[in-house]
């Protein structure tokens, strides 16, 4: 560093500490590593040069344009600014006039010789447990050098696609609790920022959808045609989702508006700093809303949320809506992305609020237990206690948050950076393959060019038969793929017949020996009925599907030579119908059996019996799964086929790189050692982004 700083400066090299560190974007630290000692004075004229270091509460002197310089290169170094987007700033400096090719290529090639911390694999994580956006930081500036390195178009848009896929990842936190749990108030601190509440939005009705914006706005959406017949009301008119102030939203979400019953759900952006990362936050209407469409609501963005946070009430006791919530969560196995925030913690003293803390915990502990829960998953439940208004355990919430969001143990987004890296690592392959060509071509005659498109030509019309022979073979055998007479599917009709029977005996016994029926345990058989149905489909409908598409794989990668079966990832059948199937409501159907029970009448058993029929007949199984298995199977064909067009697209881009090589490329310059070690240099950089991308 210094010995660049003395080449730009001379004699004015000033002595500064070398350790500083400076946020600053691409644009601004180009422009600031353009100054030196032959354009100082002519710098110093430009309003928008010293409106930069002005923004920065810097002066322009030598010392703190020096000092800026120092912040950048350090920043670029620890990957808190984009390497590769600075040198394309550079470039357009360069074009427009500002700086010469010489001092271009002098910084160019300064900057790049700068060792970032990944090529010495010294990660020091001091804040949030953020490994996930360290490495994302690094897979994007190798995302940027190879972007500056290939011309092809297809693989250009590869990297794109990558890019975005791994940067515009979201992460959704719903938050939930009965009315007046504090949920508000919780909320607008972790977002250090009144949206949501008294401030803004008393008694709110809706389920809100917070993300972040640099610009605050509100979206209010309504209920559509079908949603108002469900909700009773035949003849209202759908309205027109609209944008308004926040100040504004309160005409629209409070309990006491009437136009709040025809509100859905509203969307908030807000520029808080916990939004910024990709976190969206779900605000629920509370466990016990009136309205049971908007509670199913709820639960989709519950169960489909990557971490839920429950809110009680510190100075209450435990309530039965919390504990049946609690018991509803945990039947779905996400113990782990699940905690437990005891509010309003101002209300007790220390020595209170421990007790507070253990009561809960033996009494959700207690009721989960004799319900025959896997105490695993209750011991997997985290506990915080916060005081809201004061911000008291805030941060540690915020911490935890990260941890297990973006930290090591976090599937998500360890599956966000594989994939992200699989991509990358495959554009790598194919630009490698690129330059190598090209660099034994570089002391070819015209000769050899044309033999060498003559050679791609062949292999490209060979490719396409084999694209033609593939799409032949997949719609031949995934027309065979009939699971309707699957025979797990001949046990749906018996169900509700078997768990009837099983409520009966057990509400018989109880009688019999006169004893109140114990209704937590008839829930546990008939979910437990419904769940081990559910199991048993599940797992006979991955064994068939999975089996099916690899033996599929296997006869293409047998018949067909340019196919490479181990570039393709398949899906994994069991997450797909995790993720899609719908979930059945067991809180409904335990409210509805035991108000059948309760009546104690004489056509009992075909009360339960239709009740069941009715359950199943409204999850409509069969149908479900097998819609779910063609989507799966669509998917399947339409990924492998992409997957092996990326290689006709890369073929046919090369054939034209080399036909243009042929028609603008004179003896001198395809011998010129320049170009021979221009690309040797980006070989070597292929390399070392190859090793920085694995050590991610």
């Amino acid at each position: 560093m210094d010995a660049f700083l003395s080449e730009i400066w001379g004699i004015n090299k000033l002595y500064i500490d070398n350790s500083v560190e400076l946020g600053f974007n691409s644009k601004d630290s180009a422009v600031l590593l353009s100054c030196s000692d032959g354009n100082y004075d002519r710098y110093l004229s430009l309003k928008s040069f010293c409106a930069i270091l002005k923004n920065s509460n810097l002066k322009t002197n030598l010392y703190d344009i020096q000092f800026a310089q120092i912040g950048i290169i350090n920043s670029i170094k620890n990957l808190k600014i984009s390497r590769s987007e600075v040198i394309l700033n550079l470039k357009q400096l360069y074009e427009n006039g500002i700086i010469s090719i010489d001092y271009l290529d002098k910084i160019t090639h300064f900057l790049k010789s700068l060792k970032l911390i990944n090529d010495e694999n010294i990660f020091k994580f001091t804040q949030k447990s953020d490994i996930f956006h360290n490495n994302i930081s690094v897979l994007n500036e190798c995302f940027y050098e190879m972007k500056n390195i290939t011309k092809n178009k297809n693989l250009i848009n590869l990297l794109e696609n990558a890019f975005k896929n791994a940067n515009q990842a979201q992460f959704f936190i719903s938050v939930t609790g009965i009315i007046n749990a504090g949920k508000s108030t919780m909320l607008n601190s972790l977002l250090d920022f009144n949206v949501l509440g008294t401030a803004n939005i008393p008694e709110t009705a809706n389920l809100s959808f917070l993300k972040f914006s640099n610009e605050s706005y509100a979206k209010v959406k309504f209920w559509n045609e079908n949603e108002l017949k469900e909700l009773g009301f035949e003849n209202a008119q759908a309205r027109q989702d609209l944008c308004v102030s926040i100040d504004e939203l309160k005409n629209y979400t409070t309990a006491k508006e009437n136009i709040s019953k025809f509100v859905k759900m509203v969307e908030i952006g807000v520029c808080a700093d916990i939004l910024k990362d990709g976190i969206c936050i779900v605000d629920t209407p509370g466990l016990d809303d009136a309205i049971v469409l908007r509670e199913e609501l709820t639960k989709k963005f519950m169960h489909e949320s990557d971490f839920v946070i429950h809110l009680m009430n510190a100075a209450q006791s435990v309530t039965k809506k919390d504990i049946s919530f609690i018991k509803n969560f945990l039947a779905y196995g996400k113990a782990n992305n699940f905690m437990i925030v005891l509010t309003h913690i101002d209300l007790l003293d220390k020595y209170e609020l421990n007790d507070v803390i253990k009561y809960t915990k033996d009494s959700v502990t207690k009721e989960l237990q004799d319900d025959g829960y896997d105490l695993s998953l209750v011991n997997n439940i985290k506990f915080f206690a916060i005081n809201g208004i004061n911000k008291n355990g805030i941060e540690d919430i915020k911490n935890y948050l990260y941890t297990m969001l973006f930290g090591e143990k976090s599937l998500k987004s360890n599956m966000i950076l594989s994939n992200y890296k699989k991509e990358l690592n495959n554009v790598i392959s194919y630009i490698k393959d690129e330059l190598e060509r090209e660099f034994s071509m570089m002391s070819c005659d015209d000769a050899k060019f044309s033999e060498e498109i003559l050679q791609l030509e062949q292999e490209t019309d060979i490719l396409k038969n084999d694209i033609n022979q593939v799409n032949l073979l997949l719609n031949k055998n995934l027309k065979k793929l009939d699971y309707s007479n699957l025979s797990a599917f001949s046990h749906i009709k018996n169900i509700s017949i078997i768990l009837k029977d099983r409520v009966i005996s057990d509400i018989q016994y109880a009688n019999k020996n006169r004893k109140k029926v114990d209704f937590d345990r008839i829930f546990n058989i008939v979910k437990g009925g419904f769940d081990d149905l559910l199991l048993d489909l599940f797992r006979d409908i991955k064994f068939n599907v999975s089996k099916d598409m690899e033996n599929i794989s296997k006869q293409i990668s047998l018949k067909i030579n340019s196919f490479d079966d181990s570039k393709i990832g398949f899906f994994d059948i069991k997450n797909y119908l995790d993720e899609n199937f719908r979930k059945p409501d067991y809180i409904l159907l335990n409210s509805k059996l035991s108000s059948i029970i309760k009546t104690k009448s004489s056509n009992m058993q075909n009360d339960i019996q239709n009740l069941f029929d009715e359950f199943l007949s409204f999850l409509d199984i069969k149908k479900s799964l097998l819609k779910l298995i063609d989507n799966y199977t669509k998917d399947f064909k339409i990924y492998f086929e992409n997957a092996i067009n990326i290689k006709k697209n890369f073929l046919e881009e090369k054939i034209l790189l080399l036909k243009d090589r042929i028609s603008n490329i004179n003896n001198t310059s395809k011998n010129s050692l320049y170009d021979m070690q221009k690309i040797k240099q980006n070989l070597d950089l292929i390399n070392m982004l190859s090793t920085r991308i694995n050590g991610c």
